[in-house]
């Protein structure tokens, strides 16, 4: 089952808030080991500005292992104004979701 979806930015954990060409570190993880062969968990982004969102589509958890990271960064043109989007994982019919906040 997943357990959570965290992102750690260049501010640190927490309030993730990230500018034009700022990268960031994401992780998923299960609540116990994913089974031989691995899990795709799906990632998908919704809002407005969800274009300027870098993301990969799906992050594999290895056999074994509980958690994977992934990477994020804004697009170069970024966005013209303050924006929200939220990013959740989803595998097992359950989701989790963080908030991030893109800035010029």
């Amino acid at each position: 089952m997943l357990q959570s979806l965290t992102i750690v930015g260049p501010s640190g954990a927490g309030a993730v808030i990230l500018h034009r060409n700022e990268t960031a570190t994401g992780t998923v993880t299960l609540s116990a080991a994913a089974p031989a062969g691995g899990v795709a968990i799906t990632l998908q982004t919704v809002g407005a500005q969800s274009s300027a969102l870098i993301r990969p589509s799906t992050v594999t958890i290895a056999g074994g292992s509980t958690s994977a990271m992934f990477p994020l960064s804004v697009t170069s043109s970024g966005v013209s104004g303050p924006a929200e989007v939220t990013l959740s994982a989803t595998y097992g019919g359950r989701s989790q979701s963080v908030v991030i906040r893109l800035e010029p």
